[in-house]
């Protein structure tokens, strides 16, 4: 529920009432006075969308993190000495990253298959295998120079915690499996609380490069991710996102390939009459204060010239070439929506609206395959060269009856959840 009332002050206090499309705080100093008159404007609510995770796929989020935080280090505080380089958990120093043996990564298998099957892939398979060996987190070679680094300035854990599926005993990740050990009773008690939980194999992915984490080239597995995903689509793709700006193969001002990935998995499935569908919800308009013809309001109409020369305008957009195609059928396999609440905005008070502002990077293919994290669909989030992102790819090991297209279908639990 999107609520846009909170009149008296319930659950947004001070300037958590918040509509940017009226009024940008001026002031962020005094936190619990209002800056909005809640008895004329509703706020805007959020759309979010987030996971936890459990297991080997939080030792490369710690690992990211621990190199970002190193690199950050480096370069901006190499004379701080209150803030210290982080040395990982010895067992986040993965042996195959080391060389010491090979892996493989295990995927969902195909829908005409077993779903219970995994399908064993090679390790060029992956979407993070392009880095070169020098660039993948935490190698300590790399992260630490003991003949330069003093000991104050480090942090070093010696203790280690096997990873685990506490639920059977072995957790399944890119080929690894680790024993069950003895977790802290507080720690099963606190996961076990914060909702639905499913088995699913997981892969970290990010946008990095030098700037961000010291890598020799950039790192753009988020994007790769979302192109490799949508060319395999079997039967839809919907897509959450607070931005899509992005260009067709001849474009060489956007060069992310999102919208191109999605326009040759329509076509294909145009030229073998198969029923497809993509849904994309965006927001109605960019989370920026102004109205669209207001002088300063350049922002707002900058986004919205990008987004629509994506979408709908311009030889460059993926409606403008689809319908080039396909004609009226196109609306048969892409759409496009956004999201909007009404209430009162207290009781018995008058009844308003607002757009609900979608903030989230979601990514579902086939109900069997999420991706979420915090990267938009731009260039910015995943050329990998600009801003730093980070993802999480979930594939469904466990599945529920559903339906695709009028024929039973197992659909992932989680990718099917709520």
């Amino acid at each position: 529920e999107h609520k846009i009332g909170d009149c008296p002050p319930h659950i947004w206090p001070g300037k958590d009432y918040y509509n940017p499309r009226e009024s940008e705080p001026n002031s962020w100093e005094e936190t619990m006075k209002d800056e909005l008159d809640r008895t004329k404007y509703p706020r805007m609510p959020w759309h979010e969308v987030h996971c936890a995770l459990w297991g080997p796929p939080c030792r490369d989020v710690a690992r990211h993190f621990v190199q970002r935080w190193n690199h950050s280090k480096r370069n901006k505080a190499p004379n701080e000495h209150t803030i210290p380089l982080l040395m990982p958990h010895h067992h986040m120093v993965l042996p195959h990253y080391l060389g010491t043996r090979e892996i493989d990564i295990i995927t969902t298998a195909k829908p005409e298959e077993d779903p219970e099957k995994p399908v064993v892939l090679a390790r060029q398979d992956s979407f993070s295998s392009a880095s070169p060996p020098q660039d993948i987190p935490l190698l300590l070679p790399q992260e630490t120079d003991a003949d330069s680094t003093s000991e104050e300035d480090m942090k070093f854990d010696s203790g280690s915690r096997q990873d685990l599926d506490h639920r059977n005993g072995r957790y399944e990740f890119f080929g690894e499996t680790s024993e069950e050990s003895n977790w802290d009773e507080n720690v099963n008690e606190w996961w076990w609380q914060i909702g639905k939980q499913s088995d699913c194999r997981c892969q970290i992915i990010r946008s990095v490069s030098q700037w961000s984490a010291g890598t020799s080239q950039p790192e753009d597995s988020i994007h790769r991710a979302y192109c490799s995903l949508i060319q395999n689509a079997e039967h839809f793709i919907y897509i959450e996102n607070q931005f899509f700006i992005s260009g067709l193969e001849k474009d060489d001002t956007i060069l992310n390939r999102v919208a191109e990935a999605l326009y040759r998995r329509i076509l294909k499935a145009h030229k073998e009459n198969k029923c497809f569908r993509v849904v994309i919800v965006v927001p109605l308009l960019p989370g920026f204060q102004g109205g669209i013809d207001d002088f300063g309001a350049a922002t707002v109409r900058a986004l919205m010239h990008w987004q629509y020369r994506t979408i709908s305008r311009e030889r460059t957009s993926i409606l403008d070439n689809l319908n080039a195609l396909l004609g009226s059928k196109t609306q048969d396999y892409i759409s496009f929506y956004g999201l909007r609440s009404y209430g009162r905005l207290f009781e018995d008070g008058p009844i308003a609206t607002s757009q609900i502002y979608v903030h989230s990077k979601l990514l579902i293919v086939d109900d069997r395959i999420a991706v979420i994290g915090s990267s938009n669909i731009n260039d910015r989030s995943l050329l990998g060269s600009r801003d730093s992102e980070i993802g999480v790819v979930i594939e469904d090991k466990e599945f529920v009856e559903s339906s695709m297209n009028g024929v039973k279908w197992m659909a992932g639990k989680f990718s099917y959840s709520p």
